[in-house]
């Protein structure tokens, strides 16, 4: 089992003091895409919290089957390592990175926020919230591909 694994797992038992774990990266090429935009981010590292953890486990969303699976919040660093597509939201200055994993069963999204408070006036970039999506969820104009190729009814949208 890896510590990622096991900070998870602590987590979700209620059983650590672990604030946050770090769980990627933002590749320079991002960094240069929200420079451009001119979004602010606190740090390169991506982490998860154990309070995002708690969000993106919480009741509402396992009601309307959005909530990820063990198995695949265990992927988290690699869908952040490896995502099929990499959005932009042009329209957000802090939930704006949206790294989408897609496979013939299934389709997730991890939404980054790039500057955000979460512990005692400490900035970090963290992983929002996640959850299942339908492919035609990111076929919206203020999404920008900045990575990756994503398929959606028949139309594949790559990087033009």
């Amino acid at each position: 089992m890896s510590s990622f694994q096991n900070f998870v797992d602590s987590c979700l038992a209620k059983n650590t003091k672990q604030h946050a774990y770090q769980v990627g990266i933002v590749d320079s090429q991002t960094i240069e895409v929200l420079q451009e935009y001119h979004i602010e981010i606190a740090t390169n590292e991506i982490y998860l919290t154990q309070k995002g953890l708690t969000h993106l486990c919480r009741p509402t969303k396992r009601n309307r089957n959005r909530a990820l699976s063990l198995e695949d919040i265990y992927t988290i660093p690699t869908i952040l390592k490896h995502p099929s597509a990499l959005f932009l939201d042009t329209q957000q200055n802090r939930l704006n990175l949206l790294y989408c994993f897609q496979n013939s069963k299934k389709c997730l999204k991890l939404i980054v926020d790039t500057n955000c408070y979460v512990h005692k006036g400490e900035k970090l970039t963290i992983v929002k919230t996640a959850g299942y999506i339908y492919p035609y969820d990111m076929k919206n104009s203020k999404y920008r591909l900045i990575q990756g190729v994503w398929e959606m009814q028949g139309e594949t949208v790559t990087l033009s």
